[in-house]
């Protein structure tokens, strides 16, 4: 297995909305890498390249979209041709887009679709990636973008005792302190089942899963509650104020009261 190199948003377009960029080019080649802070979206405009997941190389197919999250590595090359957008957006961003829209924090994958108007939306970006990003370009993208994995077949076919089980986790935020090990007693599975199942479906890990859902409820906390953070961190599911600390920067680029104070300055809704 090749080595990883971590990018930081912050390296990448610090304090941008988002940064968007068109590949268009020959001999293109990124090396293999995961994200520490944000998501990264992949829109193919045409045939070409060959993207690398999970050690899997695969053709890039015009239409693909592709979602990868933190701690997902990936690599692309080519020495032909490969034209395709190529999307961050900061993981607090993304978790807050998910959060108004109703869809599950565990949105992801990868999707092949041929729906007018969505090449356009990725291209469009781009364009105004190169002047100033405005947070209103990304709200216009989203709305094109987000439908798109709503309505994705491994979504909408999940296995009903998987769905059950997330929807029951949800419900037991009193465990949460459990993990995995209560997201496995509510599916009833095995360990390694459970792991294909979430990786198939969802594109993350149970571990992965876990996590986002805490962080999803500690982000809502943090912005809507005047609870201490050592409280936040209890009812997050998080055993030591200390850990939960160091996993939300490692996720958000920020400490907790950070984030809280950035985001009462700027006035998000509390239910961010």
């Amino acid at each position: 297995m090749s080595a990883v190199w971590t990018i930081r948003y912050a390296t990448v377009a610090p304090g941008d909305p988002y940064h968007a960029r068109l590949i268009d080019m020959p001999k293109h080649r990124v090396e293999r890498h995961t994200h520490h802070d944000f998501v990264e979206l992949m829109y193919v405009l045409e045939d070409g390249g060959v993207h690398v997941f999970d050690e899997q190389p695969e053709r890039m197919v015009r239409d693909t979209l592709y979602l990868l999250h933190p701690g997902e590595a990936h690599s692309v090359h080519t020495d032909d041709e490969l034209s395709y957008v190529n999307v961050a957006v900061p993981v607090a961003t993304w978790g807050s887009l998910l959060d108004v829209s109703g869809m599950s924090g565990s949105v992801g994958g990868k999707v092949h679709v041929r729906v007018p108007g969505v090449a356009e939306a990725f291209t469009d970006l781009a364009r105004s990636g190169e002047r100033d990003p405005a947070g209103l370009d990304l709200l216009r993208f989203a709305s094109v973008v987000l439908p798109l994995f709503a309505g994705h077949a491994a979504t909408a076919t999940l296995p009903g005792w998987l769905r059950e089980a997330c929807a029951g986790f949800d419900r037991e935020r009193e465990r949460w302190s459990e993990g995995v090990s209560l997201l496995l007693a509510l599916a009833a599975v095995s360990h390694g089942h459970l792991d294909r199942s979430m990786r198939r479906f969802l594109g993350v890990t149970p571990s992965q899963w876990v996590e986002r859902r805490r962080m999803r409820l500690a982000r809502q906390l943090l912005v809507g509650t005047s609870d201490s953070i050592s409280t936040v961190a209890l009812r997050c599911g998080y055993g030591t104020v200390t850990y939960f600390s160091r996993r939300f920067a490692m996720v958000h680029g920020v400490p907790p009261r950070d984030y809280r104070d950035r985001s009462r300055k700027v006035g998000f809704p509390r239910s961010w």
